[in-house]
């Protein structure tokens, strides 16, 4: 048996069935060939798969994860802020309808209920305005209702 010991060029020449062959040119002139079990190209492919699916699961979650969380994720939309000066405050369980002409549209209203405090404006007539503020650990809720009925009268609820 003859041990193939390259003192010049090793060439890469592609067989028939798929995989390579290593000719390394020997003192002799001729050149030995073998077989080579896996190709450095697929090796290298087969790490760059890995890598970049490292590199994209690093960049999901510390850049993607925290965008989604400060704009906003799952919710609607930015809690609104509460009316400064609510004409009516009311408590849990209450719900109060307001004659025609005693509220007008943009007039604040707030619901205080499971120590939170949530507020809405009075819509338009034909309208409805819905707010619902939940604290933190979801123990807590509180929201309002507020129903504008074409005929002008406000109907509030508070839960």
């Amino acid at each position: 048996m003859r041990v193939c010991v390259c003192t010049r060029t090793i060439r890469l020449t592609p067989s028939e069935g798929g995989e390579c062959r290593v000719g390394c040119g020997v003192g002799g002139g001729g050149i030995v060939w073998g077989t080579v079990a896996r190709v450095a190209g697929d090796v290298q492919r087969a790490e760059g798969k890995t890598t970049w699916l490292l590199v994209g699961l690093i960049v999901l979650v510390f850049v993607a994860v925290p965008f989604w969380i400060r704009f906003g994720g799952a919710a609607s939309g930015s809690l609104p802020p509460a009316p400064a000066n609510p004409v009516a405050i009311l408590e849990e369980g209450q719900k109060i309808a307001f004659a025609a002409g005693d509220l007008a549209v943009g007039d604040g209203l707030a619901c205080e209920a499971g120590g939170l405090v949530v507020g809405a404006w009075v819509p338009k007539p034909g309208h409805t305005s819905n707010a619902r503020l939940v604290n933190g650990d979801a123990t807590s809720t509180a929201s309002i209702k507020i129903q504008a009925r074409d005929d002008g009268v406000v109907i509030v609820r508070c839960s």
